[in-house]
């Protein structure tokens, strides 16, 4: 395995999903007597994000989902579903849970279109819509006085839609937007639009991912664009691998959107455990079939992975990375507790059914706790 390529920001939010659910199962008055467990999939594309949908929405003892005329009565494998970050995967799987109404709560889909009810009836997160940092930049650009601006974004859904909503908040505020433009991950592509904008505008809005972004700073740089100021969309306004740019200080000042950060007592004594998968299946052998079930359950301390202790990554990281846990950590609580009002003082065998009843005639549950949609 190339760990150069491992993701510890998602190691860390993985890492808060088992600290709240472990806090959760150790707790005397939340859901007391009930043990939750979960299923984790590797977020790594989007083919592998529908794949390990249709296996949550697969009935129990099943490896397939079934093709019925009424669903109404119909459990599947999961109650609900953390996930997934990317605003894009985000629309694809919320459309296919939506039609069980089984809830999805996402810690990083900030896309607009997700609050929309009548298409994602299911869908909640604990990030707000990209209309708020929108908002905030429009807001910021006014403080200043800054009346001639260029808006950029990514070619997704974040940053086309994000692009769209600062540019119609901005121009109603009375901003001229002098340039407006989509950039991917080409040299070409970039390149073209940062000659469009060197020489036309000062101040530049980027609602990008992180990937394109890297890029886009790497040729400004390169291009020596430089004393320009930059507002940056939460997805890139911390990222480690875009301050670690050469000469990136160059291009001049950066303002970002961040998320508000949460505190959960104790969870860096949690990390700073050794990882320990206690059962050897959860790497899966060389040998097994590509479809064999080999995940295994995993406590914290193992040799190979000594190097993913808390201790080892600097304190600046670790309090980014704490961002996204939080939002992980809160969507664990609002299952939680969403289950704790649905089952109230049911027998288990009445809560099951209440469960599934109750998924098909009220709101879903986690709505009431107020959930950003």
């Amino acid at each position: 395995m190339d760990w150069s390529k491992f993701r510890k920001d998602m190691w860390t939010a993985f890492q808060a999903m088992r600290f709240a659910i472990d806090e959760i199962n150790n707790s005397t008055k939340l859901l007391p007597g009930i043990t939750l467990g979960y299923d984790i999939t590797d977020s790594c594309l989007e083919v592998v994000d529908i794949q390990a949908s249709f296996r949550f929405l697969s009935g129990k003892r099943r490896t397939e989902l079934e093709i019925l005329n009424n669903y109404t009565a119909y459990q599947p494998r999961v109650i609900a579903v953390i996930g997934p970050p990317s605003t894009d995967v985000a629309i694809t799987i919320a459309k296919m849970l939506g039609l069980f109404l089984v809830p999805q709560i996402s810690y990083l889909a900030s896309g607009e279109i997700l609050s929309d009810k009548m298409r994602f009836p299911s869908f909640f997160r604990t990030i707000p819509s990209d209309k708020n940092q929108a908002n905030a930049m429009s807001l910021l650009i006014q403080k200043f006085h800054w009346n001639w601006i260029a808006v950029i974004g990514s070619d997704n859904e974040y940053g086309r839609k994000g692009v769209n909503k600062v540019v119609e908040l901005a121009s109603a505020a009375g901003t001229c937007i002098a340039y407006q433009g989509i950039i991917t991950t080409s040299p070409e592509v970039v390149i073209q639009v940062i000659n469009n904008i060197s020489s036309t505008v000062n101040v530049t809005v980027l609602f990008s991912n992180e990937l394109t972004a890297q890029v886009f700073f790497s040729l400004v740089v390169a291009q020596n664009l430089t004393s320009k100021v930059w507002i940056v969309s939460e997805a890139i306004s911390l990222s480690q691998e875009i301050i670690k740019i050469p000469n990136i200080e160059s291009i001049g000042t950066v303002m970002g959107i961040a998320i508000k950060e949460g505190q959960m007592a104790h969870f860096k004594e949690f990390l700073d455990k050794r990882v320990n998968f206690t059962n050897p299946r959860i790497m899966p052998d060389p040998g097994l079939e590509e479809n064999t079930d080999s995940r295994g359950s995993c406590d914290q301390a193992c040799s190979q992975f000594d190097w993913l202790s808390a201790k080892q990554l600097n304190s600046i990281l670790y309090r980014l990375e704490k961002r996204v846990s939080y939002n992980v950590y809160s969507a664990v609580y609002a299952i939680a507790h969403a289950l704790h009002n649905l089952l109230q003082c049911h027998a288990l065998e009445q809560q099951k059914q209440y469960i599934t009843s109750k998924r098909w005639t009220d709101e879903p549950a986690v709505s009431s706790l107020q959930a950003e949609t």
